[in-house]
């Protein structure tokens, strides 16, 4: 069933007699006052009346009339939002009709889909939706007014000809996040605002993506996969703290993880590999208390080093360290007796078979504190 779209002359007219009703109030405390009181009861009675006002148009105490984050500017004013309720798919220019033309939000899904999506002109002012997906459109970039706030689930996938995405941001906490087959995208734009994610994150099959940056997010906790970008080159997780299981696979131009300094667990399991221009893992946070699952380090030909991974004090799961050709193989012996792995070990394909350089576990002992 289509859902249904309501015009903007509703909240108008409620505001506006809201307003005469605040000149009618003034005038009768006016009147009415006297003394030392006056002052301070006709502005409690204008308060009341204003903050009605405001919860009417949708600009008291909503963010469309903050500075946008990361945009440097201040947004559109919107002092007579309106709010159309349940979800929408646009397909083709049809799908455009009747929709307000001031500011406004969508309470559930908006869904732009299919090769006649290819401008957002008329999409007008729409400043929030409950959940976005943007899927196979002819779009080069989402050009509307202003920031497109997002809640929920944010799905951008399939868009041969998307190359920005600046103007699409997350709002609060994110139900998932999800950015694949995007065929010339450079770059995660507003995206990395994120901050956290209750589902799954997954960045996959976007061949020209050079970099990303999800340097504000500090929880993913449904899980990240970063796989199959080709032309990756670094990753930003500065401030993430704690993640589902993570997967970084398949990204054959990525030479760089930035520091992970704030990262303390791994809810589920570790997964490097077949990213053959890696060198190191040196952003590996040296606070990192635990991986709940099994970590698997394996055909990352470039790799010299696992650098603070092999600090961590507790694997839920078995260690695999197999096909990185130019590791050392002292790199990995500290699994062997610096922490606790419930599973199995196995350290196979590095490029020499035995540590020569020093002793590990000596009598069985780590030779640093976890």
């Amino acid at each position: 069933m289509t859902p249904p779209v309501y015009s903007e002359g509703t909240a108008p007219q409620i505001a506006r007699s809201a307003t005469r009703g605040i000149h009618i109030v003034n005038r009768t405390a006016r009147s009415v006052l006297k003394g030392s009181n006056m002052r301070t009861t006709t502005q409690l009675l204008l308060c009341s009346l204003l903050a009605a006002c405001a919860q009417v148009g949708g600009g008291g105490g909503r963010y469309y009339g903050s500075p946008d984050a990361g945009s440097g500017s201040s947004a559109r004013t919107c002092d007579d939002l309106v709010s159309v309720p349940g979800d929408m798919t646009i397909t083709g220019s049809s799908g455009f009709t009747g929709l307000p033309t001031g500011c406004w939000e969508l309470g559930g899904k908006l869904t732009l889909r299919g090769p006649a999506i290819s401008s957002l002109d008329k999409l007008g002012d729409l400043r929030t939706v409950g959940s976005l997906e943007i899927d196979s459109t002819e779009l080069s970039s989402i050009a509307v007014p202003d920031m497109l706030h997002v809640t929920g689930d944010l799905a951008i996938h399939h868009n041969t000809k998307l190359v920005d995405i600046s103007k699409v941001m997350p709002h609060g906490d994110l139900s998932s996040l999800m950015v694949e087959y995007n065929d010339v995208l450079p770059s995660l734009g507003g995206l990395s605002e994120t901050t956290r994610v209750t589902g799954a994150t997954t960045i996959e099959n976007n061949p020209k993506l050079a970099s990303i940056d999800l340097s504000h997010a500090t929880r993913l906790e449904g899980g990240l996969t970063i796989q199959d970008n080709d032309a990756l080159t670094s990753v930003d997780l500065g401030q993430l703290s704690s993640v589902g299981p993570f997967s970084l696979t398949h990204n054959i131009s990525l030479t760089t993880l930035k520091p992970l300094t704030s990262l303390s667990y791994i809810h589920g399991s570790l997964t490097v590999s077949n990213n053959t221009k890696l060198s190191g893992l040196d952003g590996m946070s040296s606070s990192m208390t635990s991986v709940d699952g099994s970590i698997a380090i394996s055909n990352n030909t470039a790799l010299t080093s696992l650098g603070q991974l092999t600090h961590v004090g507790l694997v839920g799961g078995s260690v695999l360290i197999t096909g990185n050709t130019n590791l050392d193989y002292c790199q990995p012996q500290p699994f062997t007796c610096c922490m606790q792995i419930t599973g199995t070990l196995q350290i196979t394909g590095t490029r020499t078979s035995s540590c020569q350089q020093h002793s590990w576990c000596w009598n069985n002992g780590c030779p640093y504190q976890n």
